[in-house]
């Protein structure tokens, strides 16, 4: 099981979203921990579109 622990800031604009969703498919990560956000909130749909399964 891999997990990863990411300060990430900008979790809003695509670009990232992206970058994070290819290192997730890139490395097999099963676990993502999204730390020291300005964002408070997101949606489900946001969530599970970073989910391969």
């Amino acid at each position: 099981m891999r997990a990863l622990f990411w300060n990430l800031r900008g979790f809003g604009h695509d670009g990232r979203r992206r970058q994070l969703i290819e290192y997730m498919r890139e490395e097999a990560i099963d676990i993502v921990v999204i730390q020291e956000m300005m964002r408070t909130e997101f949606s489900l749909a946001e969530l599970e579109g970073l989910s391969r399964h």
